[in-house]
């Protein structure tokens, strides 16, 4: 699947993103076809695009025929500007590639995973695109989410952050919008983590997502751990029977 590199203005502040966006050039126009955004680690401890995870999942996803985006956020790779302090110019970062996929491709999408790993999860589980735009599902994908250091990685939003992903956890979009355009597969949320995360242990998992609506499905690999060298494999074979079973593809 061909694969181009752009660059895309952030709705935070116009900062210039680096995106790579994969897709099927050979699909018909009038057939609506899924979409994913993967979301890289912690720019300052090395994370962005190349990271192991978005790559094994950009492999699979466009493997499939997703529209695939990986994002490098402000700061990273061939990005502009510098990492914030608090996450919030990084959710316009993310946002300008939801608005680019929406709009820029001559196929319909049939729904979108917004997808993070680590830092990225933290990013992607705070958006809300349908609040505004019902026209078409989506869903969420969350990986390592960085449940125990997330003050370190958003400081004086820490909360606002933790409001975000609670609310997603917990409720779902046919939960609070009667709307009848509103999808079953609206909300869907994977959490994937290893049992050896070494910022967040799996006592802390357990108890957060205990409370957590029927729409979501958390998975813990064993063995695995934060980084999830070796683990790649594994981790994709659990994305992609999620993948089957919700969207039936």
């Amino acid at each position: 699947m061909p694969s181009e590199t752009i660059f895309l203005e952030s709705c935070h502040d116009k900062t210039s993103i680096e995106t790579r966006v994969s897709f099927n050039n050979d699909n018909d126009s009038t057939f609506p076809v899924p979409g994913v955004i993967l979301a890289h680690p912690y720019g300052p401890l090395g994370g962005n695009m190349r990271n192991n995870v978005i790559i094994a999942l950009h492999n699979y996803f466009s493997s499939k025929g997703f529209i695939t985006a990986c994002i490098n956020f402000r700061g990273c790779g061939h990005s502009k500007g510098r990492t914030s302090w608090t996450g919030m110019p990084e959710r316009g970062d993310y946002e300008a590639v939801i608005q680019h996929l929406k709009t820029s491709f001559p196929q319909k999408l049939s729904h979108l995973i917004i997808g993070g790993y680590s830092f990225g999860s933290m990013i992607a589980a705070s958006l809300r695109p349908q609040e505004n735009d019902l026209s078409i599902p989506y869903s969420y994908l969350l990986i390592s989410y960085p449940l125990n250091v997330q003050w370190a990685l958003s400081t004086v939003r820490s909360s606002f952050f933790s409001s975000q992903v609670n609310k997603l956890l917990r409720t779902t979009e046919n939960d609070t919008n009667n709307n009848e355009t509103s999808n079953d597969n609206n909300n869907k949320v994977l959490v994937l983590y290893g049992d050896h995360d070494q910022f967040t242990g799996v006592r802390s998992y357990q108890n957060w997502l205990k409370h957590a609506g029927q729409h979501v499905e958390s998975v813990i690999i064993p063995g695995a751990d934060h980084f999830w060298f070796e683990y790649e494999n594994t981790l994709v074979t659990k994305v992609h029977d999620w993948v089957t079973r919700t969207f039936q593809l």
